[in-house]
């Protein structure tokens, strides 16, 4: 195999070569699993009952924006995020009613067991990488090292079966109803060859 310069696409395929062993139950990539607003790049469920996600970055500037997202990370790092909460009082003066927001946290227990970033070799250094999560490099040949082990978030097992199931039923639906469009406009594509062939003889 030749040098390559990696994508997510490329490194997704490395990682499922990497994890296509005895003691892993499935893989997948870019779900929509542990809220609605964070994308996971490629999960790895062992059948222990563990998973770990691993977010994929190909420029520093992608992995540093990541840190953008304080939720995503206080979820993963305290079990918390800061949601927007109203509290409302009378004005002594107009006697209506104000309204103030501000932001207090809220527990949240569903995440993975532990997290991996996973970078073209020498991308990141292990020292950028937070404490709570992982280092992975890929190489140019392709091959997967892990540089940094992350420490476990949590240890609880969480039930991932019905969710996933959700998921990939739904994947499967979109894909079938995109295949019986394709294949209708392909119907109408050979009937107008079709068309065109008999109008010019």
């Amino acid at each position: 195999m030749s040098d390559i310069k990696h994508t997510e696409k490329t490194i997704q395929k490395n990682l499922e070569k990497r994890f296509d062993s005895g003691n892993i139950k499935y893989t997948a990539g870019n779900l929509y699993l542990f809220k609605d607003d964070w994308e996971t790049d490629f999960l790895v469920v062992q059948k222990s009952g563990y998973c770990y996600e691993i977010e994929i970055k190909i420029s520093r500037s992608d992995f540093f924006n990541d840190f953008k997202k304080k939720n995503k990370h206080l979820i993963l790092n305290e079990g918390i995020f800061m949601k927007k909460k109203y509290k409302y009082h009378t004005d002594q003066v107009t006697k209506k009613r104000i309204s103030e927001h501000y932001y207090g946290p809220i527990e949240w227990k569903f995440r993975p067991n532990k997290f991996y970033y996973c970078v073209p070799e020498g991308l990141v250094k292990k020292e950028e990488v937070p404490d709570y999560a992982g280092l992975m490099y890929v190489s140019s040949y392709g091959v997967v090292t892990t540089i940094k082990e992350p420490r476990f978030l949590h240890k609880e097992k969480i039930e991932l079966t019905k969710k996933l199931c959700d998921k990939f039923y739904h994947y499967w639906k979109n894909t079938r109803c995109s295949l019986r469009l394709l294949e209708d406009q392909n119907k109408l594509y050979e009937a107008q060859i079709k068309n065109l062939k008999e109008s010019s003889v």
